[in-house]
């Protein structure tokens, strides 16, 4: 790894800079994609902010959002990868690793394949934007009121509103002076929490009657299948937080929700209790102590069957996640 001490001569050095997103892009990813675009913006530079897969509706109103586009094959001095614990993350867009001078790799997950030639990775802090306002403060890169917001949005959603154990006094100071450059906390609550539609709470309430409970209550699963969504009208991000429901419960270890892709379910895993990045990972998958997922191949019926199985085995095992 190089030292971050001459990063910012990287910054100011490139001509061309590409910014990537990963695979189903949060808050987190979007958030320091975009606070890292308006800084090269602001220096002059062009920027590409890449994406391959759908955004999220409640991310819409980030800084900007509206110039993603999809990669054309053009090569770059320099590439910012944010909140992508391994290269597969990208999806499609893992080619374009190949056609960067320079890769600076920021994340902050448990394991990440360090794949850049400038690594940045902490892992178990709150946030990857919270890494990036510590660089920026770390390079004195001057924050404006976009990037704050950007940053301060990320911070938000992959704390869960701080409600997260990752949470620290360096999180809270972090947030606390976003807000100080201007960060837009009133937009980002309402854009992230309270522009809910009618139809998605009324398809939000149907998900939730259906949920299937087991081992004592101890794992709840919801699904929400395609079919669920063409009748809806509805993307699959504006159903996402029903894995959240039931998470806070006494009862309730593990919540898992299924979500139908075309050749299997991908599934979110959260817990306030036990690691659920270690049952992500019998799958091949992974993410966060509390926050994780994978992908199961197959129909409904041999991924429930998978799972569970997987549940119990991995179950005997709680001694030691707790």
């Amino acid at each position: 790894m190089k030292k971050t001490k001459s990063l910012l001569k990287e910054f100011e050095d490139a001509e061309t800079i590409g910014i990537c997103s990963h695979y189903s892009p949060d808050g987190d990813n979007l958030g320091s994609m975009t606070a890292f675009g308006k800084y090269f913006k602001n220096l002059g530079k062009k920027v590409t902010l890449l994406q391959e897969d759908l955004i999220p509706k409640s991310l819409a109103f980030l800084p900007l959002i509206e110039e993603m586009e999809k990669w054309d094959q053009q090569k770059f001095d320099l590439l910012i990868v944010t909140d992508c614990a391994d290269e597969g993350r990208l999806g499609p867009l893992e080619e374009v690793l190949d056609q960067a001078e320079v890769i600076v790799n920021i994340d902050h997950h448990q394991k990440n394949s360090q794949f850049g030639h400038y690594n940045i990775t902490v892992p178990g802090k709150s946030s990857t934007c919270e890494m990036v306002y510590d660089l920026f403060r770390s390079l004195r890169i001057e924050l404006d009121e976009d990037m704050a917001t950007s940053l301060y949005t990320g911070i938000v959603t992959d704390t869960g509103n701080f409600q997260f154990s990752s949470v620290d006094s360096e999180t809270l100071k972090a947030a606390s002076h976003l807000l100080d450059y201007g960060a837009r906390k009133e937009e980002i609550i309402t854009e992230l929490f309270n522009k809910a539609s009618l139809n998605a709470k009324k398809t939000e309430a149907k998900i939730l009657e259906e949920a299937e409970f087991y081992k004592d209550n101890k794992l709840v699963i919801t699904k929400i299948f395609l079919k669920d969504l063409e009748e809806s009208g509805l993307q699959m991000d504006e159903l996402d937080h029903v894995v959240q429901y039931y998470r806070g419960t006494e009862e309730v270890y593990v919540s898992a929700l299924f979500k139908e892709q075309e050749e299997g379910f991908k599934v979110s895993l959260r817990s306030s209790k036990i690691a659920v990045n270690k049952l992500a990972s019998k799958f091949g998958g992974g993410g966060h102590i509390y926050a994780a997922g994978c992908f199961i191949p197959g129909s409904w019926e041999e991924v429930k069957d998978r799972f569970l199985k997987t549940f119990e085995e991995w179950s005997n095992e709680w001694d030691s996640n707790c």
